[in-house]
């Protein structure tokens, strides 16, 4: 009896559990990047088209350099923006900001190496070639962060 109680628990269990996933997957399903169908975004010239590979890394397909650079950032944004965030914040030595004190010693030395400076200091110093890409890049981010 006992070995079939303790069947009947797993089996009830593993059916619950799953269940339950699915149930989460579907609540939060409109948080994760939209991988399927077409999207209107302001900021683009032409059309562009992003396709997931097997392993779900976005694969952009674009007339002008421009709008590739304009849809990596707004695919980057989409899947990391979080990521992204907190990086922008660590190389600023604003970590703390986000991670509350145990972050300052972080914010302390990103400080003293005076990487925002620094950065744009190479920014100033990089190509009209390359600016216009990070601007595109970051016009992309933004178009994201508005959505």
């Amino acid at each position: 009896m006992r070995k079939l109680a303790f069947r009947l628990l797993l089996l009830v269990s593993i059916v619950s559990l799953s269940g339950c996933s699915t149930l989460i997957n579907w609540r939060y399903s409109n948080s994760l990047p939209q991988s399927e169908g077409q999207q209107t975004v302001a900021g683009l010239k032409k059309p562009v088209y992003i396709l997931h590979n097997q392993y779900g890394v976005p694969l952009i397909e674009a007339e002008n350099d421009a709008d590739a650079y304009f849809t990596w950032g707004y695919s980057h944004a989409s899947e990391r923006i979080n990521y992204m965030e907190m990086m922008r914040l660590t190389a600023s030595g604003r970590l703390s900001e986000m991670m509350g004190r145990s972050a300052l010693g972080v914010d302390r030395f990103m400080r003293s190496l005076e990487f925002t400076k620094i950065a744009h200091q190479l920014y100033a110093q990089s190509s009209e070639q390359t600016q216009i890409a990070l601007q595109n890049y970051s016009n992309g981010v933004n178009a994201w962060l508005e959505t």
